[in-house]
C-alpha cells in the first residue's frame, strides 16, 4: 500500500500523552495544530488497517455531526526521535494525522470547579448518544478517549479503532 508522505517545516514532534511503554500508539504533537497517531506494523503489516479503520470511522462520525478532531488521513511521518519500537531517529512510520485539540482528557485532566467536570461529562454523553444513534458502537471508550477543550467549551471523542458500525439489523461492520 503506497502512503503518502507528511511534510512540516519546523515540526515539533511532541509527545502528546506519556504513556506506558507498552502502549502501542504513542500520539505525537507535529505541527501546531495537527497530532499523529503511530503504530509499528514492522512485525504484522496488516495493523496497517487499523489506522485506516480508524480514519473511516473518524470520517464518518465528523460527516454526522460528533465531535472528533478533524481527521486528516494517514500519512509516512519520520520522527526524529527515539520511537518505542526500536528504529532510531529519522525512521519513517504510518501514523493517523489528524487535528490537535488543546485540552486535558477527562481522565488525566483536572477540571474545576465540579459543575465543570458535570458540563464536561454532560457534553461528552450526548456526543456518544450522537454517535450510537448513527449505529455506532463504542469499545474500550473511557475518560482517556475524551477531550476538554477550554477554549471552545467542547468535548472531543477520540480512539476509534475498536469501534464498530451497525450495518444492519443482521449484523456489524467489522
Amino acid at each position: 500500500m503506497n502512503i503518502p508522505e507528511f511534510w512540516a517545516k519546523d515540526p515539533i514532534m511532541r509527545l502528546v500523552d506519556p504513556r506506558s511503554p507498552e502502549d502501542e500508539s504513542p500520539v505525537y504533537q507535529l505541527t501546531p495544530n495537527l497530532v499523529g497517531k503511530f503504530i509499528d506494523f514492522r512485525e504484522d503489516p496488516t495493523i496497517l488497517r487499523r489506522l485506516h479503520r480508524e480514519h473511516a470511522v473518524a470520517c464518518a462520525l465528523r460527516r454526522e455531526g460528533v465531535s472528533v478532531p478533524f481527521p486528516l488521513g494517514i500519512f509516512q511521518v519520520e520522527l526524529p526521535v527515539q520511537f518505542p519500537y526500536g528504529s532510531g531517529p529519522g525512521s519513517k512510520y504510518p501514523a493517523f494525522v489528524m487535528e490537535y485539540i488543546e485540552g486535558p482528557t477527562l481522565y488525566k485532566g483536572i477540571i474545576h470547579p465540579s459543575e465543570k467536570f458535570d458540563l464536561v461529562q454532560s457534553l461528552a454523553d450526548k456526543e456518544l448518544t450522537k454517535a450510537r444513534r448513527l449505529g455506532f458502537i463504542p469499545f474500550d471508550l473511557g475518560a482517556s478517549n475524551v477531550i476538554w477543550s477550554e477554549v471552545q467549551q467542547k468535548v472531543y471523542l477520540i480512539d476509534f479503532y475498536r469501534w464498530k458500525r451497525k450495518t444492519s439489523s443482521a449484523g456489524i461492520s467489522k
